[in-house]
């Protein structure tokens, strides 16, 4: 009776091996299929990145080239390099571009987030009139375009007499960032509220229990959003343009590298140079904090699932 079952089995063992055998080369397939994608892109992205790093060591006389070399001719020279950091471009240059960047935009960074901690605690955890309308108007506001209220922003401060000072860009960013205070809020509503019973028992106030139970809990996600308000801040260039053109003086690294162009003559080694050394800051933020970011992708993941 055995040997029978076996032998009726037989074709459907067969079809289960075949079955399986075409699940193992689809995904051999697969896998091949996107390493081979991935590698390509790797290659075109490291190809762009050695003609820019090799052409900002030729001199400016090879660089104007009509033909591209692979190899520096002429010998490597670091004097873009040396230009970029101490020359003085109208007023500017990378070095100044970068300490203006950090002067501008971490004040505003860092007042922002506490502000927008304190509003996402407030819309997590305490009990206020209209606060679900109040928390609906402000999600909407998400959905506008930042371009569409420059106009307006120009002509505000404009009358205050703030264009061509850090202000306009420094002021908004200390009043919080929507996105900061969404994803705060749901962090803080993840926490029991027992906890906070408890403190408001022992004669806290609201804003003791933030300054002194959710704040300290909530460092790693206040670092994670830190990271990325910086890098958001660090690439802008929008505002620059329309509030710190007038003044050279205060030019971030991202209106440094706009106005680093010679209409008479092009300088590519020098502006490559600028590009290369500007983006090294970023590269070693994220070199020393993708388990960081890569933590609040996760989190952020697990907030809308």
């Amino acid at each position: 009776m055995k040997s029978k079952k076996l032998e009726n089995n037989k074709p459907v063992n067969k079809k289960l091996n075949n079955l399986l055998l075409q699940n193992k080369t689809g995904k051999k397939k697969y896998y091949i299929g996107t390493y081979a994608l991935v590698c390509f892109f790797m290659a075109v992205v490291l190809i762009a990145v050695y003609i820019a790093v090799i052409t900002s060591l030729m001199t400016k006389a090879e660089a104007n080239f009509v033909e591209f070399h692979w190899i520096p001719e002429q010998g490597i020279s670091f004097r873009a390099y040396i230009d970029a950091f101490t020359k003085d471009y109208g007023g500017t240059n990378v070095m100044i571009g970068l300490k203006n960047t950090l002067i501008i935009y971490l004040p505003g960074i860092i007042v922002g987030l506490y502000v927008s901690a304190v509003a996402a605690f407030a819309f997590a955890k305490m009990k206020f009139p209209f606060k679900v309308v109040m928390f609906g108007i402000l999600m909407g506001t998400m959905m506008i375009p930042q371009n569409m209220n420059i106009i307006a922003r120009v002509l505000m401060f404009d009358q205050l007499d703030w264009i061509g000072t850090p202000w306009p860009i420094m002021i908004p960013r200390m009043l919080g960032t929507i996105g900061v205070i969404y994803f705060l809020r749901q962090y803080y509503m993840s926490i029991p509220k027992d906890l906070i019973d408890a403190a408001r028992i022992d004669g806290l106030s609201y804003f003791g229990v933030f300054n002194r139970i959710m704040l300290p809990i909530s460092v790693s996600p206040l670092l994670i959003q830190f990271i990325f308000q910086f890098i958001a801040g660090y690439n802008d260039y929008n505002d620059p343009l329309y509030f710190l053109t007038s003044n050279a003086n205060l030019h971030t690294v991202q209106l440094t590298l706009a106005f680093l162009v010679d209409p008479y003559e092009q300088d590519w080694p020098l502006r490559l140079a600028a590009c290369l050394a500007s983006a090294l800051p970023m590269f070693l933020l994220y070199l020393f904090t993708q388990n960081l970011m890569l933590k609040g992708l996760d989190v952020s993941a697990s907030i809308k699932g």
